[in-house]
């Protein structure tokens, strides 16, 4: 159902928009192969252990937990392989929006070509 309604909006904006850029946020872009509909994807890369501090700090779950839900993603292996642009998020809040704008102002450069 999730999937069917995200290839709806994906397909209404396609064809009604008349932005050059159209932005879909989506957690399993790649398990649900929404990457399919995209001229370019970006992926946020962390190495594992960030991952599982992350994920148990924000979902309040144990570590096992946390390892199992990233264990059932495709891998960041995978993802990375898959993405167009990878930001790596290892860092502070700052450096990751510094590489978000620097990929923002590269597909918008593409656009603009």
């Amino acid at each position: 159902v999730m999937l069917a309604r995200v290839d709806e909006l994906i397909n209404e904006f396609q064809n009604q928009s008349s932005r050059p850029l159209i932005l879909v946020d989506a957690a399993l872009l790649f398990e649900l192969n929404i990457d399919k509909k995209c001229d370019r994807t970006v992926t946020v890369w962390a190495d594992l252990e960030t991952c599982i501090q992350r994920s148990m700090e924000r979902d309040k779950i144990s570590r096992d937990m946390a390892i199992q839900r990233i264990r059932s993603q495709i891998s960041q292996k995978e993802k990375k392989q898959r993405a167009y642009f990878v930001v790596e998020n290892n860092a502070s809040e700052t450096e990751l929006r510094e590489q978000a704008k620097t990929v923002i102002q590269k597909i918008l450069a593409e656009i603009n070509e």
